[in-house]
């Protein structure tokens, strides 16, 4: 009986290290596992992330894929893993939990994707990440929550958003953004507005913000850094311009009524001078 027992628990254990090592092998099968701890999943057309990663792996790359959503817990069991490679594919949701489990995590890249906003609530688990990129995406404007979650992650220093489609970007957005975070917004239709710029000095002149204006006009490729100077001397420009016409308009105003006193007076007294045009002397009527 005790020998039934025994065998009973060693094929039990057999087959379940056969199951786990089956699925690494599914998973090496379909992607190439490297000694160093790298899966390259690259160019593999893959529509979903493959099952059976090794829990040992410390990179892992997706890129040239086919992947559009990432589910709740696709990522759960890899703890070591230290890079995340998920550009170009054709993401359009990363569902809350997706990335729960990445603890040591230090690089996600998400860009050259169809993502619309940068999802909340997603990255909240990713405690060691220092370089989250996002850029080439389809992205229309930064949601506040997840700016504000940005707090919760204590070694993040980067943060690309360049070439994606925002416009417009509200002061009370970067106020919840710590300022060890540095953001990247170069290449958006970024509209600066000089009012804002002077009435909200420290908004998109922040030190850890890079942006160009698209408009208006007379500030595109203007960077963020020097947006307070240039609007101060546009400003002091513009009023210098409007003195100098307020100036000349009442000069000009002033010698008009001058000129034409005596001939509003003769109107007014009901006087009316004539010159004939063929006589050197003035008629009166």
């Amino acid at each position: 009986m005790k020998a039934d027992v025994i065998i009973y628990v060693t094929v039990i254990s057999a087959c379940a290290v056969q199951q786990a090592c089956g699925a690494d092998r599914q998973a090496c099968d379909v992607c190439r596992c490297q000694k160093d701890g790298t899966v390259d999943c690259r160019l593999r057309n893959l529509l979903s992330v493959p099952s059976g990663i090794p829990v040992t792996a410390t990179s892992l790359r997706l890129q040239d894929n086919k992947l559009t959503w990432l589910l709740p817990g696709t990522f759960q069991s890899l703890d070591k893993l230290e890079s995340l490679d998920l550009q170009h594919n054709q993401l359009e949701r990363i569902d809350p939990g997706a990335l729960d489990g990445l603890t040591a995590l230090v690089t996600l890249d998400i860009s050259y994707n169809r993502l619309t906003s940068l999802p909340a609530g997603v990255f909240v688990s990713l405690t060691s990440l220092q370089v989250l990129k996002a850029q080439k995406n389809e992205i229309v404007e930064v949601n506040i929550e997840a700016l504000a979650g940005l707090e919760m992650l204590p070694h993040l220093q980067h943060v690309h958003l360049d070439n994606n489609l925002i416009s417009h970007l509200p002061c009370e957005h970067l106020d919840v953004v710590p300022a060890r975070v540095f953001l990247h917004f170069g290449g958006n239709p970024l509209r600066c507005d000089c009012l804002d710029v002077v009435s909200h000095p420290p908004c998109l002149t922040r030190d850890n913000l890079a942006a160009e204006c698209t408009a208006p006009h007379l500030l595109r490729g203007q960077p963020s850094q020097d947006l307070q100077r240039t609007c101060g001397m546009l400003f002091w420009c513009f009023f210098a311009c409007g003195l100098s016409f307020l100036i000349l308009g009442a000069s000009m105003s002033y010698v008009f009524f001058r000129r034409t006193k005596r001939v509003v007076c003769n109107l007014y007294n009901c006087k009316f001078r004539f010159v004939h045009p063929r006589r050197a002397t003035p008629a009166w009527q």
